[in-house]
């Protein structure tokens, strides 16, 4: 899935989780941001309307579009302070 392959798959890529699927579930661009929750099947995302594959280009960013704490003990604590 972390792979840089782009391989077109026709309607089937609403069956398979590709590569480009899932680099958009990771992307912290504005549009990409609350998409793509389907681990193996797209299809749910069509279904949702949470489906987000634009085919002109791939995410330039990635990341959460908030800081998040830097050490471990913080990082796991960090959903439970959330408001």
């Amino acid at each position: 899935m972390h792979a840089n392959v782009n391989i077109p798959l026709g309607p089937l890529k609403y069956l398979f989780a590709t590569p480009q699927y899932h680099h958009w579930h990771h992307s912290s661009e504005k549009t990409a941001i609350d998409t793509n929750y389907a681990v193996h099947v797209p299809l749910y995302d069509k279904l949702f309307n949470t489906y987000h594959m634009p085919d002109e280009h791939w995410p330039a960013d990635y990341g959460t579009v908030d800081p998040l704490p830097r050490t471990y003990l913080s990082q796991m604590l960090y959903p439970f302070g959330r408001d």
